[in-house]
């Protein structure tokens, strides 16, 4: 009787042995799940950089045109204005909502 009881023991071992690796590849820590995640949150975060990359190289475009040596004063009386929010005299000012009104008569 034992040694029909050892025939099969082994071999129900090693079967329970193969379905925890097999269950462990795909559900566990370092799984295949875990990897997918970690793929997605790897393409957020290239994503993320990009933006950040044109921001900077905004921001670096418009710090060259405010060097001594080329500096843009139109850029920085526009600069100013939007700031402070002051106007000239003679300037003229739409508001939004204007502007979108006669748009809107063009079109």
């Amino acid at each position: 009787m034992f040694s029909v009881l050892k025939s099969f023991l082994w071999p129900a071992v090693i079967t329970a042995l193969g379905f925890w690796i097999s269950f462990f590849s795909v559900e566990g820590r370092f799984g295949m799940k875990a990897l997918t995640g970690a793929e997605i949150r790897l393409a957020d975060a290239r994503d993320t950089l990009a933006t950040l990359e044109a921001r900077r190289n905004y921001l670096a475009l418009i710090c060259d045109r405010l060097d001594g040596e080329i500096l843009d004063g139109d850029l920085v009386e526009e600069r100013a204005r939007l700031v402070l929010g002051f106007a000239r005299a003679d300037d003229v000012i739409l508001t939004r909502g204007e502007l979108e009104r006669l748009i809107g008569r063009v079109e």
